[in-house]
């Protein structure tokens, strides 16, 4: 999520007559709470280096989310790592290559990658390790 206006806007996304009639025709089919899709966690990114504007407003949207229950169930976790408007992201992205393979990276590119591999870090527990469960259930 970009912190800004239309991030915070995504959210208001959640509580749509769309959303919940989503989640009203998945239940219908069968499947329990438990088995009904779950938030990975939210990732603030695109934040502007040296910008604490963003960063504030990251962290004030992070207090927003805290209190909002995706299916009015299970709380969403927020990543800690907020990946900045780094070029290589979207060089990644257009060559279909990982973050390591990219050549010739520049130091500001490295602190990309290293920023990139501290997020995934998070994701992996959270989604590989079904982290996001335990805490939503919690």
């Amino acid at each position: 999520m970009v912190p800004d206006e239309l991030g915070r806007g995504s959210l208001k996304l959640l509580n749509t007559k769309a959303f919940n009639t989503l989640v009203f025709e998945l239940r219908s089919t069968g499947l329990s709470w438990e088995e009904l899709p779950l938030c990975g966690g939210v990732v603030f990114n695109k934040i502007k280096t040296g910008s604490s504007t963003h960063v504030k407003i990251a962290e004030k949207l992070s207090h927003e989310i805290e209190g909002r229950r995706l299916y009015g169930k299970y709380k969403m976790p927020v990543y800690k790592t907020m990946l900045g408007n780094y070029v290589v992201y979207t060089k990644s992205l257009e060559r279909h290559l990982p973050l390591f393979k990219l050549r010739s990276l520049s130091s500001n590119d490295k602190k990309a990658v290293n920023q990139f591999n501290e997020y995934f870090g998070e994701f992996y527990r959270y989604v590989v390790e079904d982290e996001a469960r335990r805490l939503a259930v919690g």
